[in-house]
């Protein structure tokens, strides 16, 4: 922490930009550019995409959803854009997880074990949060994107939580891309 009271700190701003962009960003892109659009691996990749973005956008008011994290130069797009981006591919994501007939990354996977229907409602509720988020500026979207998220499956109670379990060790931190080694390859 850098800065004493009402200072403004540059590092605050960049922190959820490089946080996306380069810390996780390249990895989920990685996996993306490896794998078909109608598989588990690139629907798991897109949703952790979307949370990230999702921040993004909230913080920034715009956000480079697209072709970010690619080591190229690209457009921010507007939030409204974003969202529905971010809801389209949430629903890929959602029926390509609940199709999924198998575990991904159980050994590695600190948040559902690999359990692909999990993930397929926490996809959903992440579209619910989105929807909500939308119910002031675009009211019967908002409406018809939360009542599809719900009757997708939302994460229900506590013990659907997507609680990020720790080690002993405290060793939870990203070490050299835990993403691209948890799919099989150095990204």
């Amino acid at each position: 922490f850098t800065s004493d009271r009402y200072v403004f700190n540059t590092s605050w701003v960049n922190s959820l930009l490089n946080h996306i962009l380069i810390n996780g960003g390249p990895s989920l892109v990685n996996i993306m550019k490896h794998y078909e659009e109608d598989t588990a691996e690139y629907a798991l990749a897109k949703v952790m995409w979307v949370y990230g973005m999702h921040h993004m956008a909230d913080f920034y008011g715009a956000a480079p959803y697209i072709g970010a994290s690619d080591g190229k130069v690209v457009d921010w797009l507007d939030c409204k854009t974003v969202y529905h981006l971010m809801i389209e591919d949430l629903d890929k994501s959602i029926a390509t997880l609940k199709s999924a007939d198998k575990t991904m990354f159980a050994g590695t996977d600190r948040i559902f074990q690999g359990d692909l229907k999990m993930w397929a409602k926490f996809a959903a509720s992440m579209k619910l949060r989105l929807g909500m988020r939308l119910v002031n500026k675009e009211p019967d979207f908002a409406k018809t994107t939360c009542e599809a998220a719900f009757a997708a499956g939302v994460l229900t109670g506590d013990e659907e939580s997507a609680l990020f379990t720790t080690r002993a060790g405290g060793d939870d931190y990203n070490q050299g891309n835990v993403i691209g080694r948890n799919a099989g390859w150095n990204a």
